[in-house]
């Protein structure tokens, strides 16, 4: 895969990359693509793990300055 992120927080919302186009997702879809990858060995896994963790820290981040 190339090195974009596989989640990430854009323009106010959680997406995940699906075959090179960014899909809008939920914060649970992002949380249990990092569960699942989490149970896999290699270093892939450990970065797209890294990725959806950093995602929902920023959407987590985003949310609480909002309220």
């Amino acid at each position: 895969m190339t090195d974009r992120p596989l989640a990430r927080f854009h323009e106010g919302r959680l997406e995940v990359n699906y075959g090179g186009i960014y899909e809008p997702a939920s914060r649970f879809n992002v949380w249990m693509t990092a569960r699942m990858f989490g149970k896999r060995p290699g270093p892939d896994a450990a970065r797209y793990v890294r990725d959806c963790k950093a995602a929902l820290a920023e959407y987590d981040k985003a949310k609480e300055e909002a309220e």
